[in-house]
């Protein structure tokens, strides 16, 4: 896990502290990303860039139905969506344990953000702004 501060959690599980310098290079060490949030307005506001960032890289993600992350994380494509402590836990189960969904997962998640949120599928609609 990446984060500024480690989490009090009660499984096994490798913290990194985020520093901006090895980001990328520890995103890549990655198998599974993950983007659990509360609901409200606060955390409905926040934008989606870390699941972003875990599709680019070509990683699952599981995310809380939170804001933009259902149309980020594509449930049962990308990566999934859980709805609930019983969804997070077979979800991540079911990453951790087939590799091969790992795989087929991370490679629709490259394509969906080449497709939708990268420089060049977005350029056409940046430039129809000033036309």
């Amino acid at each position: 896990m990446i984060s500024n501060k480690a989490p009090n959690w009660d499984f096994d599980f490798i913290y990194k502290q985020w520093e901006l310098e090895t980001e990328q290079e520890d995103l890549l060490k990655m198998h599974i990303g993950i983007m659990p949030s509360k609901q409200g307005p606060w955390f409905e506001g926040k934008c989606g860039f870390k699941l972003i960032q875990y599709h680019a890289c070509g990683i699952p993600a599981v995310a809380s139905p939170v804001g933009v992350n259902s149309l980020i994380t594509l449930d049962h494509k990308t990566g999934f969506i859980a709805n609930n402590r019983e969804e997070w836990k077979a979800d991540l189960k079911q990453l951790i344990t087939d590799a091969s969904l790992r795989a087929s997962m991370g490679k629709q998640g490259r394509e969906h953000i080449e497709r939708n949120y990268s420089l060049n599928s977005l350029f056409p609609a940046f430039v129809s702004l000033f036309s």
